[in-house]
């Protein structure tokens, strides 16, 4: 199972030899990684050669590559498609899916999202955590009251001082994006690997978002991302430096609880979306595993 994540930063050059993945700096150091071994690849220096082969090639192993725009924030992502021998299947299954059946769906996966949400402030030591557990209790069918937003509100107040999430100057959100990106594209990569539609959502319909369905499925999520941010000290960073964000992306390889036991994020995600499908194809929410936070979130044995 790949497990590698790949940050390249510095100008320099990338191609396949013998299955291994060659990258060549300007000063022609050479590293050569496994292919099979990389699950995430980050683009972020403009000036990295990279072809068409070998973007084949790690979609073929399963990898999904990441592009990032002039701010070093990802803003694109190439992964496997059609990899799943079921994929008309599947994908049928998601399209025929009841409307009562996705609401009761996306019930579930907010009330897991703030489940996760308080799991933080519990951890972080804030003792809103009791109103998000009240708050997650009371989330109906198509969560057609927002509870999910009024959490959210309550969430953001007490993990951060005088916090809006909406306040594009302040760093934490531009860390908070960085991270919910990555999560973001490796929740596409095994959406599609399930043999799933990114773009039938069971709650969000944008007609101008192909990835609903990823929208949708990354909710429970991103309360780990979260956490990570938090862990960082913000009194002496004011911008998101190539070690912050390597501490972001390890949000991949953090545990979390999944179906009783411990996974790295990277590992339980295709597991997840598995758990997704199952559900669609046998009509029933009894299929559904969703992850959850039974201890402070740190990185494990992701080859695991």
């Amino acid at each position: 199972m790949s497990w590698r994540v790949l940050t390249l930063t510095n100008p320099g050059r990338v191609c396949v030899k013998h299955r291994q993945l060659n990258w060549t700096d300007e000063a022609g150091n050479i590293q050569n990684i496994p292919i099979e071994d990389i699950s995430v690849l980050i683009i972020e220096n403009p000036y990295i050669q990279i072809s068409s082969a070998v973007l084949a090639d790690l979609a073929a192993a399963g990898a999904v590559v990441f592009t990032c725009d002039s701010s070093h924030l990802p803003n694109g992502a190439l992964f496997p498609f059609h990899n799943n021998s079921r994929y008309t299947e599947s994908a049928f299954a998601q399209i025929e899916s009841s409307l009562p059946f996705r609401k009761r769906m996306w019930q579930e996966i907010v009330v897991q999202k703030i489940k996760n949400q308080s799991a933080i402030l519990r951890l972080v030591g804030s003792g809103a955590y009791k109103n998000l557990d009240i708050l997650a209790n009371s989330v109906q069918s198509g969560d057609c009251q927002n509870i999910e937003g009024v959490a959210a509100r309550v969430y953001w107040g007490a993990l951060w001082e005088k916090f809006n999430r909406n306040d594009i100057s302040n760093v934490k959100n531009h860390a908070l994006d960085y991270a919910y990106a990555v999560l973001r594209g490796c929740v596409a990569r095994c959406v599609v690997g399930a043999g799933l539609l990114p773009f039938y959502g069971i709650h969000h319909c944008n007609k101008l978002d192909n990835f609903c369905l990823v929208d949708d499925l990354i909710e429970p999520w991103r309360p780990f991302a979260d956490f990570v941010v938090n862990k960082i000290d913000w009194t002496t960073n004011d911008s998101l430096t190539p070690q912050i964000k390597q501490r972001l992306i390890s949000v991949l390889l953090h545990g979390c609880n999944f179906n009783g036991k411990q996974h790295s994020i990277l590992n339980a995600m295709p597991l997840y979306a598995e758990s997704v499908a199952s559900c669609f194809k046998n009509k029933t929410l009894k299929n559904l595993k969703l992850p959850t936070i039974k201890s402070e979130p740190q990185i494990i044995n992701t080859q695991n």
